[in-house]
């Protein structure tokens, strides 16, 4: 038994690869066939790049003319920022400036809080201005210039605002239009600071001067915190109450106004008698042609 084994399995062991043999292998490279074994090697799949294991498909001639003309898929455009309107503009820009203004009013209070306190007490009593004047003198007036820059940029807001009510066209855009209001009320309100310090220092009225621009810049402190409910109001309020509003304000402005001319009357009482044409110069000079400069540059502009 173990003989007859031993027997088929020398026969299959030798007869099996000769068979073998005689069929294509697809693993053997076609190159190294005889030619005679080359033709039926053809039709094994993947004989072209050599892969048994590659597959044949009838695959039609692809035309590179009917690609380019084929339909290319969309792609997604991104969707533009919708344009803003000019009311919507004008809207955007208001809220930042008013916000601007009430966290820069809510920063100078918590820091300057003191500072408010005496500019309203000496802004009620001449002799607490003059204290304050000359505590100002030996600590520095610092405190007094960053509120009376405040004053400004609300001063500014409001001529801004009523140029807007008014219908007033300012050149360029809604900053710009707002930075030139700023600017003007500070150019003309520093003008004539420095045109007082130039007085003081040519005449022998430096003391009275100094006075004199001081209580200017207390009174401007406290004009400044009763403009920001008024911007405010001008800028949200109703709009058949948005006129007696800046009628209002410039009432209130007007009252500070008068008010702080009779302290200047009063800080300029020994020279009143003597000088009266001076004063008169300088009243007109000083007081009043600014304040109409202002309103002739915003009634170009309607």
């Amino acid at each position: 038994m173990k003989a007859i084994t031993w027997a088929l399995f020398l026969t299959v062991s030798v007869w099996f690869p000769a068979l073998g043999q005689g069929s294509l292998n697809p693993f053997d490279l076609v190159s190294r066939l005889p030619a005679s074994e080359r033709a039926a090697a053809s039709a094994v799949p993947g004989w072209e790049t050599g892969n048994p294991f590659d597959v044949a498909h009838a695959v039609s001639p692809v035309d590179p003319q009917a690609l380019r003309l084929a339909p290319q898929p969309e792609k997604k455009r991104k969707s533009a920022r919708p344009q803003l309107s000019s009311e919507e503009q004008y809207k955007a820009f208001l809220f930042t400036v008013i916000v601007g203004l009430l966290a820069l009013l809510t920063i100078l209070v918590t820091i300057f809080r003191q500072v408010y306190q005496r500019a309203y007490r000496g802004f009620l009593n001449e002799n607490m201005l003059n204290q304050i004047h000359r505590e100002s003198q030996g600590s520095g007036p610092l405190p007094y210039f960053i509120l009376y820059g405040f004053f400004l940029l609300n001063a500014g807001t409001f001529v801004f605002l009523i140029t807007r009510h008014f219908g007033a066209v300012l050149p360029g855009g809604l900053w710009q239009g707002w930075l030139m209001c700023a600017g003007g009320v500070s150019i003309l309100l520093i003008a004539k600071h420095l045109l007082l310090a130039f007085l003081g220092a040519v005449f022998p009225i430096g003391k009275e001067v100094a006075s004199y621009n001081f209580t200017i810049v207390v009174f401007g402190i406290l004009l400044g915190l009763l403009l920001v409910p008024a911007n405010v109001f001008i800028a949200y309020g109703p709009a058949e109450f948005t006129r007696p509003a800046v009628f209002t304000t410039f009432g209130v402005i007007g009252l500070v106004y008068a008010f702080r001319s009779l302290r200047g009357l009063f800080i300029a009482n020994n020279f009143l008698a003597s000088n009266k044409f001076h004063f008169f110069l300088y009243l007109c000079t000083v007081e009043i042609a600014p304040v109409l400069v202002l309103v002739k540059l915003v009634q170009n502009q309607v």
